[in-house]
């Protein structure tokens, strides 16, 4: 009797206990799983980070490294910045990524036939880390998540894309951060992923 009485009040009380939220991509994002290789998710030294975007029987690899962020104070606001690359990654077939991308970015075209490339470089602003994410997607920085907020530079600031990585459920997005990028920022990717 009494160990049916004790599972009872485990049972009970788990569903009583905050569920973890799934990852849930808008029209304006792209998720995939991302899984911390190397360094440590506060951007405090380099990172390398290892994605893999999966649909249709297609299977993208790529690599993504982040160099130390340097922070910026200005008055409340801290900001990191730094430098970075996507890696190419032998066998990776992204064409079911770039044609989500195409779409949730808003690109216009897509490339017809991309010069692939070994590395592309980027800058990056890091927005947020440890951030929380509401269940409207937003993100809250006043609440502790497991977050972190990037927006990526590409070309001398001819492209711009929101990335935000989560080293704790190992997902990552691509997220738009304004539609005139599109074209630009799927014809850079595309030579790299």
């Amino acid at each position: 009797m009494f160990s049916w009485l004790v599972l009872f009040m485990i049972v009970a009380g788990q569903s009583n206990a905050p569920a973890a939220s799934a990852y849930v991509p808008t029209a304006d994002s792209v998720g995939f799983d991302v899984k911390l290789v190397r360094g440590s998710a506060d951007l405090k030294q380099p990172t390398l980070w290892l994605a893999t975007y999966k649909s249709n029987g297609h299977v993208a690899t790529f690599r993504l490294e982040l160099n130390e962020a340097k922070k910026l104070t200005s008055g409340p606001v801290s900001i990191g910045f730094g430098k970075g690359r996507f890696l190419a990654e032998p066998g990776s077939d992204s064409t079911a990524l770039i044609q989500a991308l195409k779409k949730a970015l808003q690109a216009k075209t897509l490339p017809a036939k991309p010069k692939k490339i070994t590395q592309l470089p980027i800058e990056f602003a890091v927005l947020g880390q440890g951030t929380y994410r509401q269940r409207d997607l937003s993100f809250d920085s006043s609440k502790k998540g497991d977050w972190i907020a990037l927006k990526l530079f590409f070309g001398d600031d001819k492209g711009e894309v929101f990335l935000n990585l989560n080293p704790v459920s190992g997902q990552g997005e691509f997220s738009i951060k304004d539609p005139d990028y599109g074209d630009y920022v799927v014809s850079r990717l595309a030579q790299v992923l």
